[in-house]
């Protein structure tokens, strides 16, 4: 009978252990655990110029003359386009001829991104009615930086870039420079 009265009153003192964890039935807290990655920013390094080579100026209207991001070039008619070697020397700064853009985007390895593209007024000193820039269009364009988001690391992509150049017939003749900026932002 002692045993079996010592076991119980050993019993209830467990019991009155147990329950004084929470002395108040009317709250109660837990705690979970809080994660973050943090990633590196995404950069965009300019690594080619676009080059439309030399534009005829039209008569009437205007001259559109579009570089693919494979480098082909198309135009309007009577547009296009000298690429020989009198016209790369004097219009290319790095002596290559017509040419697709190039980027790479660089950040966190298997992470997406997007591009938005924004285009900078043509210049020429003692120019008017300046040529206009446009319709950027990039490949490869999945926004997929390489490696594995598992593993972090820096992941890159490099991409070319085509444009669309838009010359009107009253145009100054001469060389004109204007800039495509990329921006690129993590999804």
């Amino acid at each position: 009978m002692k045993t079996l009265l010592l076991a119980a009153a050993g019993l209830l003192v467990a019991s009155a252990s147990f329950a004084q964890t929470n002395t108040n039935p009317l709250t109660n807290s837990a705690s979970i655990p809080a994660y973050a990655r943090v990633i590196r920013p995404l950069t965009v390094h300019a690594d080619e110029d676009v080059n439309f080579g030399a534009i005829y100026i039209p008569g009437t209207g205007n001259a559109v003359v579009t570089v693919a991001p494979n480098g082909s070039i198309t135009g309007t008619a009577g547009s296009l386009v000298g690429t020989g070697a009198n016209i790369q020397a004097n219009n290319d700064p790095d002596n290559d001829g017509v040419e697709a853009g190039g980027i790479t985007v660089s950040g966190e390895a298997g992470f997406h991104y997007s591009l938005a593209t924004t285009f900078g007024a043509m210049t020429m000193t003692g120019g008017s009615n300046a040529p206009t820039l446009s319709a950027a269009v990039y490949s490869p364009s999945n926004g997929l930086l390489s490696g594995s988001i598992t593993t972090p690391g820096v992941g890159t992509e490099a991409l070319t870039v085509g444009a669309t150049i838009t010359v009107p017939s009253n145009v100054t003749p001469g060389k004109w420079v204007g800039s495509i900026t990329t921006v690129a932002t993590y999804q």
